[in-house]
């Protein structure tokens, strides 16, 4: 009987172990339970997040560039890829200032880049990008140093916005401000005066200061009685040619007119499909020269011309229409002028 109820109170211990235990193995149960279901919706979230981050990265219309310590390249977006002409496969562990960066720019650009590194503000940097095509982009740069866990600098993230056009649009507006500033300038000057002689000194001087780039000028006027274009006024290398070049004949002017247009372009005087030999000879002191007509009430009354010197220059459409403006306003300062020389003859006759 002691054995029996020895058993029976052994029993019992061992039922109430095994119910804590089983309770104790519930609890565990839930807790994993619960952890498990916390960690999945945790890795739902991160999963979330990175879905997410990567639809930016892949649709953002910047470029996001990652960089090693060294400047090799990780990582770039499509839009990146776009600009760059370049696929990620081949330009990935490759040096980004040697495929990416003219050599003009790379010196300061590596010193920028172990800036940022360091943490240095290198916020807003404006660099040029060379494509794979070799063309040239403006990138106006956003730079964030990248870590790990332990603080130590493992990369730089680069965000890149394309300017270039942006850029031209800026520097096209600030031009034509300072072209309208320097017709009127001009404007104001070669009409100041009346007399002939100064006023086409004037605009040889004010249109050759206008465009650096041709830094010599001449007025051509025709001869109503000889129908020929005699050098009326010159500037910089023009300067000598009035006594070497016999009056030129309105036939010629007017070929280039009809085949060139009202404003043509030379582009090297020394080609001689332009002129003939002793034009050659003569005017071999100047390059590119750029001839804009002078028209009055539809009659052609002269020719405004630039040279560029030693080098060929070819001038901007902006810039040819720049020059057609300034014959422009030219025409009628001579106009006036040549009519203010007459109304004084004619006083002085009677």
């Amino acid at each position: 009987k002691r054995i029996q109820d020895e058993l029976r109170i052994s029993q019992a211990d061992l039922e109430r172990r095994v119910e804590d235990r089983t309770i104790a193995i519930r609890r565990i149960n839930r807790d994993l339970r619960m952890e498990i279901s916390e960690r999945k919706k945790i890795e739902r979230d991160l999963q979330q997040e990175r879905d997410f981050s990567q639809s930016l990265i892949q649709t953002a219309q910047v470029g996001l560039l990652v960089l090693d310590p060294q400047g090799k390249i990780l990582q770039m977006n499509p839009f990146l890829e776009q600009m760059s002409k370049y696929h990620l496969e081949e330009v990935v562990n490759k040096d980004w200032f040697e495929i990416f960066i003219p050599d003009s720019s790379r010196t300061e650009l590596k010193r920028l880049f172990s800036h940022a590194l360091q943490d240095s503000p290198t916020k807003g940097s404006l660099t040029e990008l060379r494509t794979k095509d070799d063309q040239i982009r403006l990138v106006e740069w956003y730079d964030k140093s990248l870590k790990d866990l332990q603080g130590n600098t493992i990369g730089l993230l680069a965000i890149g916005q394309d300017v270039t056009e942006r850029k031209r649009n800026e520097e096209k507006v600030l031009k034509n401000a300072a072209q309208a500033e320097a017709l009127a300038n001009i404007a104001a000057r070669i009409n100041a005066k009346l007399d002939l002689d100064t006023v086409l000194q004037n605009i040889c001087e004010e249109i050759a200061r206008a465009i650096p780039s041709l830094p010599s000028s001449s007025v051509m006027l025709m001869d109503g009685e000889s129908g020929q274009f005699y050098f009326a006024a010159t500037y910089g290398a023009y300067s000598g040619l009035t006594n070497e070049i016999s009056p030129i004949a309105r036939s010629m002017y007017e070929y280039q007119i009809e085949k060139y247009g009202s404003t043509f372009v030379v582009p090297d005087i020394r080609d001689k499909q332009y002129f003939s030999d002793p034009w050659f000879n003569k005017l071999s002191r100047l390059r590119t020269v750029v001839s804009a007509s002078l028209l009055h009430q539809g009659k052609l009354i002269g020719v405004l011309s630039l040279a560029s010197h030693i080098d060929p220059y070819i001038p901007t459409a902006d810039e040819l229409a720049f020059i057609q403006a300034l014959a422009n306003h030219a025409t009628i300062a001579i106009t006036n002028a040549s009519t203010e020389r007459k109304v004084l003859r004619m006083v002085r006759v009677t």
